[in-house]
């Protein structure tokens, strides 16, 4: 049963081979430099089709919080979905969570209750586009940081999130993936203290 509850980049010239990979640099003795384009993407489920950012959070939180593995494809096939559908809503990801035995939690909150989060969780947004679903990873009273399967690493303005985030009524809404049984989580997936805040930069065209 679901349970509701109120509430200086430095750019290289390098060859395009070694962006795609880790690399060393005569200026850096001994450090192990990532590519932007893979950090900007670091933990993060992208997700395959225009569609399914819904899945692709899902799957990004299981995955990286909880260490179960799965992927997109995976929670797609158990969202007991019928006809061609172009968005989908948090009542139909919840059967891709519940397949890994796992809860999902629906919560309609304000940005304050989001300061108080001990877990990621998934927001549902709205771009110019539609519906869109991100993971928040760490939240601060002015800026939010988002494990995005479009947009990868980003990090907004609390008035960039709200702007996307709140309803008419001024709440947002969250969906939470609960575990009821003792499962060894990812300390470096959640939180300000331990996430990797140097891939994050204002994110303007988050739209």
């Amino acid at each position: 049963m679901i349970r509701y509850y109120a509430l200086s980049v430095l750019v290289f010239s390098v060859p395009t081979d070694v962006l795609a990979q880790e690399a060393t640099f005569p200026f850096f003795p001994g450090e192990v430099i990532k590519p932007f384009n893979i950090q900007k993407y670091n933990k993060i489920t992208s997700q395959v089709f225009d569609s399914s950012c819904g899945a692709a959070s899902v799957a990004n939180i299981i995955s990286e919080y909880y260490r179960i593995p799965t992927n997109e494809l995976v929670i797609l096939a158990n969202m007991n979905i019928h006809g061609d559908r172009s968005e989908y809503s948090f009542e139909d990801l919840r059967y891709g969570v519940e397949f890994h035995n796992l809860t999902p939690v629906y919560v309609a909150t304000n940005y304050e209750a989001l300061l108080e989060l001990k877990i990621p969780v998934i927001a549902h947004l709205r771009l110019l586009d539609g519906n869109h679903f991100s993971v928040i990873r760490a939240v601060t009273e002015n800026y939010i940081f988002l494990a995005d399967p479009a947009w990868g690493n980003v990090k907004l303005t609390r008035t960039q999130f709200e702007e996307k985030w709140l309803s008419d009524t001024n709440e947002g809404h969250i969906m939470a993936i609960i575990s009821e049984n003792n499962i060894n989580t990812s300390d470096e997936y959640f939180g300000l203290k331990n996430i990797d805040k140097s891939i994050y930069m204002i994110f303007h065209d988050f739209r």
